[in-house]
């Protein structure tokens, strides 16, 4: 199953021209599988440090009465993080330089949440 999951972060990772790096990350924020491309980065750091956000947004949703979240996008000045839960309360991080095209790291995110669902 390891390599399974480390494979289509790998693809991922591969297929969107400007990502940074995708990891896998359980409920608690602890990184499951991770991939990184390009200059070092701290991906274990983001998958933590993402956790409180994505928690409160499902919460908010859900307070709202507003459905469930299919992804969250956190957009700064030198890089886009996108995020998206997956059934067995993982989530899937992919983290994009500002020159990625979103539209593409988002389809490709989404394309592999289904099979990180399906492996998982």
């Amino acid at each position: 199953m390891s390599t399974d999951i480390q494979a289509v972060l790998a693809e991922l990772v591969r297929r969107v021209a400007g990502s940074r790096g995708a990891i896998l990350v359980d409920k608690d924020g602890v990184p499951i599988a991770q991939v990184a491309q390009g200059p070092a980065m701290d991906l274990e750091a983001v998958g933590a440090l993402s956790r409180p956000l994505l928690q409160e947004t499902l919460v908010a949703a859900a307070r709202l009465d507003r459905g469930a979240v299919s992804e969250v996008l956190l957009e700064a000045e030198r890089a886009t993080l996108a995020m998206i839960p997956l059934k067995n309360s993982c989530y899937l991080c992919l983290l994009l330089s500002p020159e990625a095209l979103l539209g593409r790291g988002l389809f490709e995110a989404r394309r592999a949440a289904a099979a990180l669902d399906f492996v998982l």
